[in-house]
């Protein structure tokens, strides 16, 4: 996996919010003022950091305190396990689709490395139908040289998922 469960909260929290901050407070005043997507993502991010309390005291008096407190209600009746209740929440639940996009995010990278030999293959066989060189393949798709070759030997890790398969269309329509 690419990052934890806590990175990846506090990243798409700051998305969500358009702040580049891991302030509770200052993430919050964001999910109150004009940034209400972030909402869920931000008490969730609180629950992984420990600081839900103070995120509660961040809430009070607003629209978000009784919303928290439902869900922090619903988590607690559930066993206390995050992971588990996240799993557990319907499938359109808010909270769900933060852990949602964890889970896609988190497997991304396995997906990619099962897909990309693939995708070496395919240029393996453009560039031998085009009698080209792996030097000429890297000249035309601007490709880093080592990091081509690696590739091409096996090391999937050298180039991302879409590099590689630019790489290919370059190649194949070149």
């Amino acid at each position: 996996m690419s990052r934890s469960f806590k990175g990846f909260l506090q990243a798409y929290t700051q998305e969500l919010t358009g702040c580049e901050t891991s302030s509770i407070k200052k993430l919050f005043e964001a999910v109150a003022g004009d940034s209400p997507r972030g909402a869920e993502a931000l008490l969730l991010l609180a629950l992984a950091s420990g600081r839900v309390d103070y995120l509660m005291r961040q809430a009070e008096g607003t629209p978000f305190e009784a919303a928290y407190r439902a869900a922090l209600a619903d988590l607690d009746r559930a066993g206390g396990v995050l992971e588990k209740w996240l799993e557990q929440l319907p499938g359109q639940n808010r909270y769900r689709k933060v852990w949602n996009a964890w889970r896609s995010e988190a497997t991304r990278l396995e997906r990619d490395r099962r897909m990309l030999p693939g995708v070496r293959d395919a240029i393996d066989l453009v560039m031998a139908e085009r009698g080209m060189t792996r030097a000429q393949a890297c000249r035309l798709t601007g490709l880093n040289k080592g990091n081509f070759y690696a590739f091409m030997k096996g090391d999937v890790a050298k180039l991302s998922r879409e590099t590689a398969v630019n790489a290919y269309r370059t190649l194949a329509n070149g």
